[in-house]
């Protein structure tokens, strides 16, 4: 049996290994608008602290009483915001729309979860 530590810890260092690889393959457009607005904006870093501590308690949850190796809480910590991620920007009609993009109060949201 693992303590929640065990788990937890290795799950939010992977779900922010992953956020910080995300960073790092846009450091080259770092200077757009679009990212700027994003790295600047309170509502993304809360949004990037839910996701690392919602993959940790989701690993927690998914593992139970499974006893694994920190290398798997690691790997399933970081995949959990992708796998999160991909869902929605599959499930948004983003990509099908025409016309200039209308700012919302949900555009940082709506970037963080397109993954671009």
């Amino acid at each position: 049996m693992s303590t929640l530590a065990d788990v937890f810890l290795p799950a939010a260092l992977g779900a922010a290994m992953q956020e910080t690889l995300y960073w790092w393959q846009l450091r080259f457009k770092l200077n757009q608008k679009k990212y700027q607005d994003q790295m600047r904006s309170p509502i993304y870093w809360a949004l990037v602290l839910v996701m690392i501590f919602g993959s940790a308690s989701g690993t927690v949850v998914w593992f139970g009483d499974h006893a694994g190796a920190a290398r798997d809480y690691l790997v399933f910590g970081a995949a959990f915001p992708l796998i999160f991620k991909h869902a929605a920007d599959a499930a948004s009609d983003a990509r099908r729309k025409l016309g200039p993009k209308s700012e919302t109060r949900w555009g940082i949201v709506e970037t963080y979860l397109q993954m671009r």
